[in-house]
């Protein structure tokens, strides 16, 4: 986030605060006729704000890093796909056929000194996702595309840049190896995220039916490589 673009997030969330204490309200102690703020919902929503804004000061001092992923990353790619993938699931046999596909596109995130998310990669073919839960145990000749398998980020590591930040480094790579674009499948309602990256959306009612594995919100994008 730019500095700008957080100044802009402070100053909206203290003006919320400010306008939540104006709207505060008192009740009257006739003892000695001193009047104390009531114990009310705004009180905790004031509360909340700030307990939010400490928790994000606290993930932006953090620094976060993207290394090479191996086999043995296994156990914790699928620990955090069980937080982030509830209703994704795939099994640790397909996780370790995607580390071993093409380990040049698979990295993790550590944060604070912890594994807090991964990226999977690998060459395939456009307009041809794979179904989920699938193993492929090769890369086919005809592919023709970089595709972004799973991009996953446990809670705490959202908002940190770390999804943005790895998104280049993946379309290096796949310029290296000679790919002239990227694809994905977006889910969750991340389509915001991945247009912010460069893709786009590219649906049709083939697609769709394609598609159906990865559920109703389920999209597919690309995006080209210069």
């Amino acid at each position: 986030m730019s500095a700008r673009v957080a100044g802009k997030v402070r100053g909206r969330k203290t003006a919320m605060i400010f306008g939540l204490l104006r709207q505060r309200r008192f009740r009257l102690v006739t003892a000695d006729q001193r009047q104390v703020p009531e114990q009310s919902e705004t009180h905790r929503e004031i509360r909340c704000v700030f307990q939010f804004e400490v928790l994000m000061t606290m993930m932006a001092r953090q620094t976060f890093s993207w290394r090479e992923a191996s086999l043995p990353d296994l156990v914790s790619v699928s620990e955090i796909q069980l937080v982030v993938h509830e209703a994704l699931q795939e099994d640790d046999v397909v996780l370790a056929d995607r580390l071993e596909l093409s380990p040049e596109g698979c990295f993790m995130l550590e944060v604070g000194g912890g594994v807090q998310g991964y990226v999977l990669s690998h060459p395939w073919i456009r307009r041809a996702p794979p179904t989920l839960n699938m193993m492929l145990g090769e890369i086919p000749d005809a592919a023709d595309t970089w595709y972004i398998h799973d991009l996953a980020l446990l809670p705490q590591a959202r908002r940190s840049g770390a999804g943005g930040n790895v998104v280049p480094l993946l379309a290096d790579i796949a310029r290296s190896e000679g790919y002239g674009s990227m694809s994905l499948v977006s889910v969750y309602d991340s389509r915001g995220f991945w247009e912010r990256q460069g893709f786009s959306v590219r649906m049709d009612e083939r697609m769709a039916v394609k598609l159906a594995s990865y559920g109703d919100e389920a999209i597919y994008m690309e995006r080209t490589l210069a």
